[in-house]
């Protein structure tokens, strides 16, 4: 469904037009939000390739030319892909992918001092230990896919094939939360090896670091209440908004994780997500979500009115344990190539073995609901989730073995400034999008804008927050402090 000017004129208040804007949407295929998706690491690849090309040209980047090609290569293909560009996703892919091979070839030619065949078995023995990229690109592009998204959505040319599905069903956005709660959760304590089951110290721990959350969510609540900003009900409820859910996740994790070791953390997940799903269609729980205790949409008392954002938090807690789980296995120390290749290996089996499942378990119990997050989406979550993260884990493999035997061992950056800049401070990056996508609301009508313009108010508004996250990271500023 894609609603032009025509059909937002003839809505009369302003408030209700932007309700209808994002009511009743059924989403896309989950092959193309895949295929969306694998943008991301493809835009990575082709910003190390860049990287790799000028410096084997003996050229340094300026922090001025590493914004501007930041901004070029790791925003702009994602953004054009939901917006101008939404139904030639496959293309930019492909395009991505084969200039970064052109590059790396190129460069390889220019600096290479081995051009002998080099056996498999040597490949496999290229060292590759230490702190690895994938994990913290994975998290940094897609908090960029998340804040292309909360503005984007806002406007005509972004198709709402893509926005969040009113019930079943899913848009790229629909992922966004579940992966947002599966990013943080591979580098959490917990995760890390670092969680202590110590008597009441992990609780103050959890709710000391859930406060910033809680604080923010408050803030969303009474601000968005207070402008009369427009709002979509049946996504958290009346009150509830993505904040809380965090929080919330975070709580609840701890508290189980206080009668239950860490390393259940896979039983726990899996136990949570088919019990929940239990509820959902044997035990009426389905129901009461959808249309309230009184089964007639009710939106009487906090229960009723916030009914989405409290029982959805059971999904998304399942989906955390799966990233403690996915987190404890990828941290494990590695020191060679084909020790990742193996994982990589895994991964992908996983993958294909979670997308099967996801088939059945839809023919069997219901559709994917980001609403209800219900166990066909917890597993959706995790299985895109994985695809994506495999992308990366190639892309450094690829580079660490080109980097080793080609280049002479490069000891170039393989980080970019800006993923540098977003994971030093993602908390920030994410609550400044959000303000400044409520400013852009406020200030203009959204849904009656000319494509062009649409997308140039989107682009200007990512490079703002590239701006201000890579200042604070020159300036060497950290915002949390808990």
């Amino acid at each position: 469904m894609r609603i032009n000017s025509r059909m937002a004129d003839d809505i009369e208040s302003p408030v209700l037009s932007k309700a209808t804007f994002y009511s009743d949407l059924n989403g896309t295929s989950k092959g193309e939000i895949s295929l969306i998706l694998s943008i991301n690491p493809a835009s990575v690849f082709l910003r190390a390739s860049i990287q790799l090309l000028l410096c084997s040209f003996g050229f340094t980047e300026g922090l001025i030319l590493q914004v501007f090609l930041d901004f070029a290569v790791l925003t702009l293909p994602l953004c054009l892909s939901v917006t101008l560009l939404s139904d030639g996703a496959l293309h930019i892919l492909l395009t991505e992918v084969a200039l970064s091979f052109s590059l790396l070839f190129l460069a390889i030619q220019i600096k290479s001092t081995k051009h002998k065949y080099i056996p498999l078995k040597q490949l496999g023995q290229t060292p590759m230990e230490g702190r690895l990229p994938f994990i913290t690109n994975f998290r940094v592009l897609n908090n960029i896919g998340v804040a292309v998204g909360i503005l984007a959505v806002d406007f005509v040319v972004f198709p709402r094939r893509f926005a969040k599905t009113e019930t079943f069903g899913t848009g790229i956005m629909d992922g966004g939360v579940g992966a947002y709660v599966l990013m943080n959760a591979i580098v959490s304590p917990e995760a890390r090896g670092q969680y202590q089951r110590s008597g009441l110290k992990p609780i103050m721990k959890s709710l000391t670091s859930s406060l910033p959350l809680l604080v923010i969510g408050l803030g969303r609540l009474v601000s968005v209440k207070g402008i009369d900003y427009h709002e979509h009900v049946s996504e958290y409820g009346l009150h509830w908004n993505f904040f809380f859910t965090l929080a919330a996740t975070k709580i609840l994790c701890t508290l189980i994780l206080l009668f239950t070791p860490v390393s259940w953390s896979a039983v726990i997940s899996l136990s949570l997500a088919v019990g929940y799903q239990v509820l959902l269609t044997q035990h009426g729980l389905e129901d009461l979500v959808l249309h309230g205790t009184d089964l007639n949409d009710s939106r009487e008392g906090f229960f009723n009115a916030n009914r989405e954002g409290l029982v959805s938090c059971l999904g998304y807690v399942a989906i955390y344990f799966a990233g403690v789980r996915l987190g404890q296995y990828l941290l494990q120390p590695r020191k060679i190539v084909s020790e990742w290749l193996k994982v990589l290996a895994y991964l992908l089996l996983a993958d294909v073995i979670l997308w099967i499942t996801l088939k059945h378990v839809e023919a069997r119990k219901g559709l994917t609901s980001r609403r209800l997050a219900n166990l066909p989406y917890v597993i959706w979550n995790v299985a895109y989730c994985l695809h994506v993260l495999c992308g990366f884990l190639l892309i450094d493999i690829i580079m660490t073995i080109i980097r080793h035997h080609y280049l002479a061992k490069d000891k170039s950056r393989q980080l970019s400034l800006l993923v540098s800049a977003i994971g030093r401070n993602q908390l920030l990056y994410f609550l400044l999008a959000n303000v400044l996508t409520g400013l852009v609301n406020l200030s203009i009508d959204t849904i009656h804008q000319p494509d062009v313009t649409a997308f140039g108010i989107v682009a200007l508004y990512l490079f703002v927050l590239n701006f201000v996250l890579v200042f604070f990271h020159q300036k060497n500023i950290s915002t949390k402090f808990w």
